[in-house]
């Protein structure tokens, strides 16, 4: 299971119906904030499949407006779905700017390390000195039987991802790698000449750029579902594509509603507001963090607004309705989950908000206030102990654990 899913019908979900008992006076802020409002909707009839897809091609646009960091899932599903190596998506993931600076040994896992406002988070931090693909059998047997108390997930991903034998994964060709070097070489360009953080392009550039943004969200559903869908398929399947094929895979119809909730944006204010939070930075430089992580393949979020007394974490949401009141709840459940479960404080978390896209409406709360009203003014350290004691429970359950002291990298 997922954060997500554990709040919507896990153990963690239980505990928060149990204890934040004011759930429906927080949500009631919604509902007045989309008052008056056009949503952008799609055009004609879509099935569930496309606004799925449209929230997580928004989600893409959005996290590169806020900090030019590499689509790291977008990058696990095109390893997940067999099309490149381990090695290529770590040295695509170092040629973005915020991992640009790394040192080579760092640089060579660039995938597994973030960004936080405290310095790097290492999502692996074992795999530092795993051996590499030239070590003799017995270092390699050395540090697999140094690591086999390693919570089950990190140790596959360490045995499967990096410790490589001859005639493995990396040796093998990858027909797909050039022209997806070629991809996410010209959109890193296209960013930086047309949309740098901070700002919106042109019409005609977030066209272009929803055009990435899709593909970017189709990728990543591989990671997330661990399946390849048609659409996948009708791209590399024949042959490898050019990049020209790639880019022309989202229809127009798509390219229109992901440009119109970009320029939702500005329309409603919501993206000055975002500049607001983080201090009003010069333009181009970065709002904040795009996709932090709490908890490796278990609880990542969607942007930081980094601002100068703390950070806002934001999720968005780009659903046309938001009087669905079980849903909206589960909302404001994950932000609190997410900063609690920041128990380093890595990315200090003191405000709280959901953008909902399709209305152009920003939402804040401060972390303090909306903790409170869930709680009907129950004591927070308590609750928040509370918690994190049950997360850890469910985390050892499902193979996972809370980031520790031991993840950190480099200030």
């Amino acid at each position: 299971m997922s954060l997500t899913s554990q709040l919507r019908d896990g153990e963690l979900s239980k505990w928060c119906a149990r204890r934040f008992t004011g759930s429906a006076e927080a949500v009631g802020r919604l509902a007045g904030a989309t008052r008056g409002r056009r949503p952008v909707f799609p055009s004609g009839q879509v099935d569930g499949r496309h606004w799925a897809s449209i929230g997580g091609a928004f989600g893409a646009r959005l996290a590169a407006l806020v900090q030019p960091a590499p689509p790291y899932y977008a990058l696990h599903g095109l390893v997940a779905a067999r099309l490149v190596s381990r090695e290529w998506v770590n040295e695509q993931a170092a040629l973005y700017p915020t991992h640009a600076d790394l040192g080579e040994r760092e640089r060579a896992r660039a995938l597994d390390l973030r960004p936080t406002m405290m310095g790097w988070l290492d999502l692996c931090p074992l795999a530092r000195s795993v051996p590499s693909r030239h070590s003799s059998d017995t270092e390699r047997a050395d540090f697999v039987n140094s690591i086999v108390n390693a919570p089950r997930r990190e140790l596959d991903s360490i045995v499967n991802s990096i410790m490589r034998g001859p005639n493995s994964q990396a040796d093998r060709y990858w027909p797909a790698e050039p022209v997806l070097a070629d991809l996410f070489t010209r959109t890193r360009a296209y960013f930086a000449q047309h949309a740098p953080p901070g700002r919106l392009g042109t019409r005609g550039a977030e066209a272009g750029l929803a055009r990435v943004c899709w593909l970017l969200d189709m990728f990543e559903d591989v990671y997330r579902s661990g399946t390849i869908h048609e659409s996948m398929h009708q791209v590399f399947r024949p042959r490898v594509p050019t990049v020209e094929t790639i880019r022309a895979a989202a229809n127009e119809s798509v390219v229109d509603e992901l440009a119109l909730l970009a320029r939702q944006t500005e329309v409603h204010g919501a993206l000055a507001e975002l500049r607001r939070l983080a201090g009003d930075p010069p333009e181009g430089q970065p709002l904040g963090i795009a996709s932090p992580v709490f908890v490796n393949h278990w609880a990542d979020g969607d942007l930081l607004i980094s601002g100068p007394t703390g950070a806002t974490l934001i999720d968005v949401k780009t659903v046309a309705r938001v009087d669905k009141q079980d849903r909206s709840v589960r909302w404001l459940w994950q932000l609190i989950a997410y900063a609690w479960l920041d128990i380093a404080d890595r990315y200090r978390i003191r405000d709280v908000g959901l953008y909902l896209a399709r209305h152009g409406a920003l939402v804040t709360w401060s972390l303090d206030s909306l903790a409170g009203t869930l709680l009907r003014g129950g004591d927070q350290d308590e609750a928040r102990a509370e918690f994190r004691a049950l997360a850890e429970r469910v985390l050892t359950k499902e193979g996972a654990r809370l980031p520790g002291a031991d993840a950190d990298l480099l200030r």
